[in-house]
């Protein structure tokens, strides 16, 4: 357990490196696993993109487990040190949320505690 905890705080550590001063963050849909999971991240990388063209966009993409070698896989604890980090940290500015994604599981944990933390959340 304490390898998992070390492991998430040292990507947290590594992502807030990437954020110069602040950062907007777009989430949607992943579905490790699932055959949808390649078109996902395309569409994601797609909206980063086009949100990148406007604003400084933090790419969490290659953050993602299914990319990093030795990750644990352990979402909730993922959730509670690397995504509560990113939030917490102020870097993050403002989440954008991808069409029909709010219902799913991570992003509804996202917004849920964007929203508590103040942070404004843009339903794209």
């Amino acid at each position: 357990m304490e390898h998992v905890r070390n492991y998430y705080n040292a990507l947290l550590t590594c992502a807030l490196g990437t954020i110069r001063e602040s950062a907007v963050m777009v989430a949607g849909p992943v579905g490790v696993g699932t055959p949808l999971f390649e078109k996902n991240v395309d569409t994601l990388k797609s909206y980063i993109h086009q949100i990148g063209q406007k604003e400084k966009v933090f790419d969490q993409t290659q953050f993602f487990d299914v990319f990093l070698p030795d990750a644990p896989h352990e979402y909730e604890q993922k959730f509670d040190i690397f995504y509560r980090g990113l939030i917490d940290s102020g870097k993050i500015t403002t989440l954008y949320v991808l069409p029909e994604s709010e219902f799913v599981r991570g992003v509804a944990t996202e917004i849920s505690y964007a929203r508590m933390r103040g942070i404004p959340v843009i339903f794209l």
